[in-house]
C-alpha cells in the first residue's frame, strides 16, 4: 500500500522484490513469470508499505494508515514504524474477539470465524524523501 502525501491511499498492492538467485529454481522462476508488476507514481512525502498477509489479514487499511501518521508525527524512523505496525498485526493476530480483515474475509464467505489470524508477519516502511530525477 502507498500512503500519498495528500493522504489519499492506493490500498491493495501486490509488492514483489525479484532477486536474481531466485532464478536457478524451477518453482521460483514460474512464481516470477506469473506475478504482478505495478507501477506507481510516488512523491516526497508518501509512504510505502510492503508486508505479508500477517500484516492485511490482522490490520485494515484505517489502521495502517493512522499508526503512518502518528509515527511519522512523532518523528519515528521508518524501522520504527514498521516494527509498531508489525506489533500492533500481532497483538490483532491473538485477539479472538476483535474484527480483522480475515474475520470479515471469514464471515463473508459464510464461515463463523471472529477475531485475527496468527501467522508470520513482516513489514516493510520506507519513506519517499525524493525522486530519482534529483540525484
Amino acid at each position: 500500500m502507498v500512503i500519498k502525501l495528500d493522504n489519499k491511499l492506493i490500498p491493495w498492492l501486490d509488492v514483489l522484490v525479484c532477486i536474481q538467485f531466485f532464478a536457478a529454481c524451477r518453482m521460483l522462476r514460474w512464481l516470477l513469470c506469473s506475478c504482478q508488476v505495478f507501477t506507481i507514481p510516488v512523491a516526497p512525502g508518501d509512504v510505502l508499505i510492503a508486508g505479508t498477509d500477517g500484516l492485511f489479514d490482522n490490520l485494515y487499511n484505517n489502521e495502517i494508515t493512522a499508526l503512518v501518521v502518528q509515527a511519522i508525527r512523532a518523528g519515528f524512523s521508518p524501522q520504527v514504524t514498521a516494527q509498531k505496525i508489525a506489533a500492533l498485526a500481532r497483538l490483532r493476530a491473538l485477539d479472538k474477539d476483535r474484527q480483522t480483515p480475515f474475520s470479515t474475509a471469514a464471515q463473508d464467505a459464510g464461515f463463523r470465524y471472529y477475531g485475527g489470524k496468527l501467522d508470520d508477519t513482516t513489514v516493510v516502511v520506507s519513506f519517499i524523501t525524493s525522486s530519482g530525477d534529483d540525484a
